[in-house]
């Protein structure tokens, strides 16, 4: 018996597990029938979601955070319980600004100290309280700034970025792939930062659904986990990799040229300036328990949610992590596939917080 889905997703290169899914046959063959829906931004797919048009999503590990803390303004909770990937955000700085010498944090206060003009930088970033303003607020932290105080900050849909940019709407964002790459290629800006600079390897996109659907489907649920984690796989052996940037690139799904979903995918990102950064890990779909749904990448970003003043230390700690991570499902899911479970757990399962934020790179 055959089981349609509808799942949305917005045109980032790390929607890339779902589209091998579905044009490599990983769906099929666990008798899921799945149309992909395209979503130019985050409150279009929140949108379908809430309203059952969807019943999973490709989404930002923060917004079932947000859920939880009725920050969204819907009741029913969000969960997910598979990672899609991890890392992939970078910032790009406009030309204007590398022209006058920022490389950095540190150059950029030294540039908003000298400048004449009282009218604040804007940056970008894609959703309110998402991964890359998070990503953003720690780079400005390394030279003594802040949003809001000493640059504004706007929210801008991911296919939108490179456009603000080139009309002057914003100075520089914080972004995933293609996007940074588009504005490189267009001579529009230059990559100052990855993901990777700033953090340790963490959940990035994750497939979110409400948590009745989840009720609802647990057996459905664990099929699509079985299929996700089968084209991460297969996303994983570098013999793919071509075939994976044309799926990627087409125009159903990123819609762009091979050349910044082929720079993202193998990791050797043109930054522009005739530089190549080549951080590790930097969009990673498998192994070394990149799919796992840690409640620690979770709590992170509620710590950094009420850091920034978005919510309460109250609020924060009153977030069941374990009823929106379900990690204990996606456990047992494995078991279930009798699949091997080298690489699809983290080494260190029960590692506490304190650990985990021990691994964070030192700037």
């Amino acid at each position: 018996m055959t089981t349609t889905l509808r799942i949305g997703f917005i045109p980032l290169t790390d929607c890339a597990p779902l589209v091998v899914a579905k044009e490599k046959g990983f769906f099929g063959r666990h008798g899921l029938e799945v149309e992909l829906l395209k979503a130019q931004t985050w409150d279009q797919i929140i949108s379908r979601l809430t309203s059952g048009d969807l019943d999973a999503a490709h989404m930002l590990v923060t917004i079932p955070l947000q859920w939880a803390l009725g920050l969204s303004g819907h009741k029913d909770p969000m969960v997910y319980a598979v990672a899609l990937s991890q890392h992939g955000n970078a910032i790009t700085l406009s030309n204007e600004l590398w022209r006058e010498g920022v490389r950095d944090a540190l150059t950029l206060k030294t540039y908003l100290a000298s400048r004449k003009s009282e009218k604040p930088l804007q940056f970008a970033v894609v959703y309110p309280r998402s991964t890359h303003e998070y990503v953003l607020r720690l780079w400005l932290q390394r030279g003594g700034l802040e949003l809001g105080k000493d640059v504004a900050l706007r929210y801008v849909a991911p296919p939108e970025m490179v456009h603000q940019l080139r009309e002057g709407g914003i100075d520089g964002f914080c972004v995933g792939e293609p996007w940074n790459q588009r504005a490189v290629n267009s001579k529009l800006g230059y990559i100052v930062a990855t993901s990777c600079d700033l953090l340790p390897p963490m959940n990035e996109k994750v497939l979110a659904m409400r948590a009745a659907w989840h009720r609802d489907h647990v057996n459905v649920h664990a099929a699509l986990i079985q299929s996700i984690l089968e084209a991460a796989d297969w996303l994983g052996d570098p013999v793919n990799r071509e075939n994976a940037v044309d799926l990627v690139a087409g125009k159903r799904y990123v819609n762009t040229s091979r050349e910044p979903i082929r720079a993202a995918l193998f990791g050797e990102i043109q930054a522009g300036g005739k530089r190549i950064l080549k951080p590790n890990g930097f969009l990673r779909f498998c192994g070394e328990g990149a799919n796992y749904p840690d409640p620690n990448h979770a709590r992170f970003y509620l710590e950094q949610m009420w850091r920034s003043g978005h919510i309460d230390p109250v609020e924060a700690q009153s977030v069941d992590l374990e009823s929106i991570c379900l990690d204990g499902f996606y456990r047992e899911c494995l078991k279930k596939s009798g699949v091997p479970t080298i690489g699809k757990l983290p080494e260190a399962m029960n590692e506490s917080y304190t650990a985990f934020l021990e691994r964070f790179p030192k700037s």
